[in-house]
């Protein structure tokens, strides 16, 4: 039993890192944006995120392409924060 405990841990350790390393969706206070044009919509509501543009648009790339793998298989996740602070991650195929 302390064995299957042990092999859990470590896969959980080994496996977090896939989940959204690189893809940290950080909450920025809006009125540090600086606005560049008309806002058509402004929400009652909304949380403002900075994240790194360049490891995102990685993972991206790194997804199989649709016709050799199905979404259901897909190794590749992507984590995305939410307009309640929250953050979901998404399985992703190009």
């Amino acid at each position: 039993m302390n064995v299957w405990i042990k092999t859990i841990c470590i896969c959980i350790a080994c496996c977090l890192p896939l989940f959204g390393a690189a893809q940290r969706w950080t909450m920025i206070d809006p009125t540090t944006i600086i606005e560049t044009g008309r806002r058509d919509i402004i929400p009652d509501t909304f949380v403002t995120y900075i994240m790194d543009h360049e490891a995102v648009q990685a993972t991206l790339w790194q997804a199989p392409e649709e016709y050799l793998q199905s979404l259901s298989t897909s190794e590749t996740y992507i984590t995305v924060g939410l307009a309640d602070g929250t953050a979901d991650i998404f399985r992703i195929v190009r």
